[in-house]
């Protein structure tokens, strides 16, 4: 019997130039996992690769710890948005196709 392969979830850490806020709970840093198939539901992969908007909102609220919800990714200072976004189709390429 073929022995199964083990994978660990591969995560990134992005820490916040301006923090969230959250009730009394300021986010400064997120944790970001690589998405299964199912978190990809709903999303057009050619425009998440893009770095459409929506489509990396609809992912990274799904992928980040702790679970950020739509209203405060739109809210988010830009240049953390981009970074997440960033991260988010670095884990679609993947490490053998970014070098």
């Amino acid at each position: 019997m073929a022995k199964a392969k083990t994978t660990t979830a591969i995560t990134t850490t992005v820490t916040l130039q301006q923090p969230l806020q959250r009730g009394d709970t300021e986010i400064t840093t997120l944790e970001l996992r690589r998405p299964n198939a199912g978190e990809m539901r709903g999303c057009q992969l050619m425009t998440l690769l893009a770095g459409d908007t929506d489509q990396v909102m609809r992912v990274a609220s799904r992928i980040t710890t702790p679970a950020l919800q739509q209203h405060e990714l739109q809210q988010m200072n830009v240049t953390d948005f981009f970074r997440i976004s960033q991260e988010v189709t670095g884990f679609l390429v993947g490490s053998e196709m970014a070098s």
